[in-house]
């Protein structure tokens, strides 16, 4: 006669409830789904850390694929599972950019931009906000500024991994009206050549003025 356990068999499984892949940094949440009712269970989660709580949570703070193994176990059985590339955790892109053209110009004032971003994985998309409500989707955009104002321009992007990054250059654009010249005087004609002339500046937009009186 063999002896029948009365303890099941242990079939360790398990699953996470949070993603198990992600940028940067990466915080994991494990939930065991073993079977044969374990009430011990070892964790190697392959980032150096280990636990033996049944539903654990570990961060992944360096970049790279991990192996996830579990060993489930009660008083007669033990069952190991290793998931082969569970964790995946990809460097985040570093987003920058340069502008090709002067900072500061009268309306309408066109500059060129070019993404200067760093990354591993190629960038599937960028986003421009260029601060006076305008946008554009391009790697490298020109824009046109119609409205005066100091500006902000910011780059966000996105690459291959899904993982993203954003950049904002502070009151980089300054964009100022294009003055307009225009004057006034008291008298325009006189046979006195020691005629006083009064003349009032009207022009619009102008900070420096020279006059030249012919």
């Amino acid at each position: 006669l063999k002896p029948i356990s009365a303890t099941p068999q242990v079939t360790a499984d398990f699953t996470t409830a949070s993603a198990n892949t992600g940028c940067g940094s990466l915080v994991v949440e494990f939930i065991d789904l073993s079977t044969g009712a374990p009430d011990a269970w070892l964790w190697d989660f392959g980032n150096g850390n280990t636990s033996t709580q049944k539903n654990p949570l570990t961060i992944y703070s360096t970049p790279g694929i991990y192996n996830v193994t579990l060993t489930a176990s009660n008083n007669s059985f033990s069952n190991s599972t290793v998931s082969v590339g569970f964790v995946k955790v990809f460097t985040n892109p570093t987003a920058d950019l340069i502008v090709n053209s002067v900072l500061a110009g009268c309306l309408p004032f066109s500059v060129s931009f070019s993404d200067i971003s760093t990354f591993s994985s190629p960038i599937a998309s960028w986003q421009w906000d260029f601060g006076d409500g305008g946008s554009s989707s391009m790697q490298n955009p020109n824009y046109i500024y119609s409205t005066d104002g100091n500006f902000s321009v910011s780059l966000s992007i996105v690459d291959g991994n899904d993982c993203q990054s954003l950049f904002i250059a502070n009151n980089i654009i300054d964009v100022d009206k294009e003055p307009i010249a225009s004057f006034n005087t008291d008298i325009t004609f006189s046979c006195d050549v020691t005629e006083i002339v009064n003349f009032s500046n009207t022009s619009l937009y102008g900070t420096d003025y020279f006059w030249d009186f012919g």
